[in-house]
């Protein structure tokens, strides 16, 4: 059909490796051209194209060949070099450059996807171990560094690295912290935040619940539709657009569009969305902009069957794009005709004014939850300049709330009472612009429940924020922990594994497990805890209320010495911690739970 033509396309220039549109051309509204006599290394800007045809000329940015590329080291003897390189060679990969040395090999190549893709496609390489790096910078010598810290059939990588990859949803990545390295040709003595990588092996069984009353919905990023890669900021803003919409209902369970994002891949199917998700149906497409209008074409599937039901295209104008895009309404209504009977929900999503805006504010987001204190204030600053642009916006409001929130609850503020007021000046300022905002809601919830001791509030914030979007995965969750915190662990257990269902894929979720993991402690399900703290764990490391869950989690399981490891770590995070101040800041210092986490606290070496 006319709607999987693009697809089609897309495959084929894969298969005939034509990623630059050389041979098989676009011809708006007509059709392809195939150029079959085109010399192999003529450059693009060299094709002649005809009028109309929809097709952007690109020419390399230095710069970003240099951002981008990543260098694989591989620990191997020299007898098997050649063999091993042949091998890359043949798995398609660009090798830009190559070196021997230092106990092994390393070669350039354009991007970490080729990288990662090399790695786990070259099966000879399975059995040595891997350091991985990119960016600027001697990355040959970082990814010798942290080939040194790997193992056989390990592949260990860089933050950087790590970062560049979060978009494939068949990876996962373990945080190793922060390890000592030896650069080589040096006498200096550094540190790289590493991470351990495999592929297909990530655990998602967390919050998923079988035989699920309510069919769930993944609305994916829509692809560009010129070249079939990743949709960028507009094929985000689409996918959210249409997901906000959507979770309002109490018809359907919505993946969040922190989990979809990562699904924007071309090699990503919709038997990966079903295994990875547990989605029933899938809302994907593409896009294609033409003058000053945008075309979206998408279609909606059944990922048990991977039946298409039905499929559709609208075209809008970028300022609709730019502002209230009542077409997402249009889309929404379709997936609920086909899906639901007897019920319409129509509802005006909050509109970013641009896509700068909206790009910095995910940019602000991410950065935020790196938890590295670098990182943390350059959100701030992101958030700070978003804010003064969009005044009448209460999105950026919100997350900068939770920014002065964060930095209280991980030990950073030199203020915490000046932190409460700002954080709440924050969450009044985006509830006057919209009574109803889910996200300023929940995050002043969190205000009244960590900075300002008003439980009661809280409970009502999160409540009507739940009533005004059902299935916001963060409100189920911080709702969940505010019941553990007052002895009612055991109410907020659907709650948390609703939340956990929502968010499979979320890059924040070690926070979601931390929490789920204090809500499983305060219902006596000492055993899931570990699993959830552990799992928390291995995400990221330097989160101080993961380790704080993990050290207790163990200690009720009997697990003594991983429990004392625990706290060593979190007193290494966080020298400064002392029981009594604990108790002071936490909402559950007056209930049975505060009381004895902070006496588990104390019996594992926290000082009083």
């Amino acid at each position: 059909s006319d709607d999987s033509l693009t697809q089609c396309i897309s495959g084929i220039r894969r298969a005939i490796g034509d990623s630059g549109h050389k041979i098989l051309q676009t011809v708006s509204k007509r059709g392809y051209i195939l150029n079959i006599d085109m010399p192999e290394k003529q450059h693009l800007d060299a094709v002649h194209v005809p009028a109309g045809v929809g097709i952007h000329a690109h020419r390399p940015d230095p710069f970003a060949d240099a951002v981008n590329r990543a260098c694989l080291f591989v620990q191997v003897a020299e007898y098997e070099f050649s063999r091993l390189l042949t091998q890359m060679q043949r798995s398609g990969v660009s090798l830009t450059e190559v070196n021997q040395g230092n106990g092994g090999f390393s070669v350039i190549v354009p991007n970490t996807d080729q990288a990662l893709d090399c790695v786990f496609s070259v099966d000879s390489l399975k059995n040595h171990a891997v350091g991985i790096a990119s960016g600027v910078g001697d990355i040959q010598k970082q990814a010798t560094a942290l080939s040194k810290r790997s193992g056989p059939n390990t592949v260990t990588v860089s933050l950087s690295v790590r970062d560049a990859a979060l978009g494939n949803p068949r990876l996962s990545f373990e945080d190793l912290g922060e390890q000592p390295v030896e650069f080589a040709d040096t006498e200096n003595q550094s540190h790289l935040r590493a991470f351990r990588v495999t592929r297909d092996q990530a655990n998602h069984r967390f919050g998923v619940i079988s035989g699920h009353v309510l069919p769930t919905l993944a609305i994916l990023p829509l692809r560009n539709g010129i070249d079939g890669s990743t949709g960028g900021a507009l094929g985000l803003l689409f996918a959210n657009t249409v997901t906000h919409e959507l979770s309002r209902s109490h018809e359907v369970n919505v993946i969040s569009s922190m989990s979809t994002a990562s699904f924007s891949r071309n090699d990503v199917g919709l038997h990966d969305v079903r295994r990875l998700l547990n989605a029933d149906f899938v809302l994907s497409g593409f896009w294609t902009e033409v003058g000053g209008s945008a075309r979206f074409d998408y279609e909606f599937a059944d990922a048990r069957t991977q039946r298409v039901l039905w499929s559709d295209s609208l075209t809008t104008s970028q300022a609709e794009i730019l502002g209230c895009f009542d077409a997402s309404h249009v889309v929404a209504g379709q997936i609920r005709k086909a899906i639901v009977l007897n019920e319409t929900l129509k509802v005006q999503s909050t509109p970013l004014q641009n896509l700068e805006a909206y790009s910095i504010l995910y940019g602000a987001v991410g950065l935020m939850h790196r938890l590295s204190p670098i990182d943390f204030e350059k959100s701030k600053q992101l958030l700070s300049a978003l804010i003064k642009n969009s005044r009448d916006h209460p999105t950026p409001l919100a997350w900068m709330a939770r920014w002065h929130l964060l930095r209280v609850v991980q030990g950073w503020s030199d203020n915490p009472d000046r932190d409460s007021e700002l954080a709440y000046g924050c969450t009044a300022r985006a509830l006057d612009i919209d009574p109803n905002h889910t996200l300023a809601l929940v995050s002043e919830g969190q205000v009244l429940t960590h900075l300002k001791r008003k439980l009661d509030d809280a409970e009502q914030r999160y409540n009507t924020a739940l009533e005004v979007n059902p299935n916001d995965a963060n409100g189920r969750m911080l709702k969940a922990m505010l019941l553990a915190f007052t002895d009612r662990g055991s109410e907020g257990l659907a709650d948390a594994n609703r939340s956990l269902q929502l968010s499979p894929l979320d890059p924040h979720r070690f926070m979601n497990l931390a929490l789920a993991a204090g809500v499983n402690l305060s219902a006596g399900n000492d055993d899931a805890a570990v699993d959830l703290a552990r799992a928390s764990y291995r995400l990221n490391r330097t989160h101080t209320s993961t380790l704080r869950m993990l050290a207790v989690a163990e200690a009720r399981c009997g697990n003594l010495a991983s429990a004392k490891k625990a706290a060593s770590e979190l007193l290494r995070l966080q020298p400064g911690l002392r029981v009594s101040k604990w108790l002071t800041d936490s909402p559950s210092a007056s209930f049975a739970n505060g009381q004895q986490f902070a006496s588990d606290l104390r019996s594992l070496g926290v000082p009083d």
